[in-house]
């Protein structure tokens, strides 16, 4: 118990996102309960007979349901999308969190998920949800920042990115969907990755450099 407080107290918006995605996903049973998984898609499902009848996103936000730009994030399909994710933002938190801070890194993770999740809505799907793009976004951001300050390098083996590009070419490829581990959310992915490609390079112009 001594140890998770203590993460808790370094990483506290790292472990929060955590626990929020494996609370969401097992109240929505990964995805098999209908009536809790539609609290949080992008915009409200309603099942009428066998068909799901998805609202339109201005209706959504102008009936004040801001918050569905961002929860499809904490839904996950599977255990293994979830472990998967969880083990990435993990690992590019506990190196951001401290780096940058907890405001900076509250505000990234949310600005990435919302723009990834208004990409992948915009090619016409509702039924999404994961941290991936959140997860592209951030190791995206340490892979420039690590190029653009190298002293202030925060030492992610490039090998992880090298790896993390190569599931982005074989989602698109759709190797994944014929391996039975179902559809990839790619825009969601690559909208991730160049939004955190973009905040790595404004965040190099706006931040000092540390004087030695």
């Amino acid at each position: 118990m001594n140890g998770f407080l203590r993460l808790w107290r370094q990483l506290p918006v790292t472990i929060s996102v955590l626990l929020l995605a494996l609370a969401i996903t097992l109240l929505t049973g990964l995805g098999d309960y209908a009536e809790t998984f539609f609290w949080f898609t992008i915009v409200p499902v309603h099942i009428l007979g066998n068909q799901a009848i998805a609202g339109t996103l201005q209706l959504t936000l102008e009936s004040g349901q801001w918050w569905r730009l961002l929860t499809p994030i904490f839904l996950h399909f599977s255990l293994l999308h979830i472990v998967f994710n969880s083990l990435w933002i993990w690992e590019s938190g506990k190196r951001l969190e401290p780096a940058f801070g907890r405001i900076w890194l509250l505000l990234a993770i949310a600005g990435i998920g919302v723009i990834s999740n208004l990409a992948q809505y915009w090619t016409g799907s509702v039924m999404f949800g994961g941290l991936s793009g959140v997860v592209y976004g951030l190791l995206g951001f340490i892979w420039l920042w690590d190029r653009l300050r190298p002293a202030q390098s925060l030492n992610m083996p490039p090998a992880l990115f090298g790896f993390m590009i190569f599931w982005l070419v074989l989602g698109y490829l759709d190797v994944p969907a014929s391996l039975g581990m179902g559809q990839v959310a790619n825009e969601a992915h690559l909208a991730g990755l160049f939004s955190g490609l973009l905040l790595a390079f404004g965040t190099h112009l706006l931040r000092p450099q540390r004087v030695r």
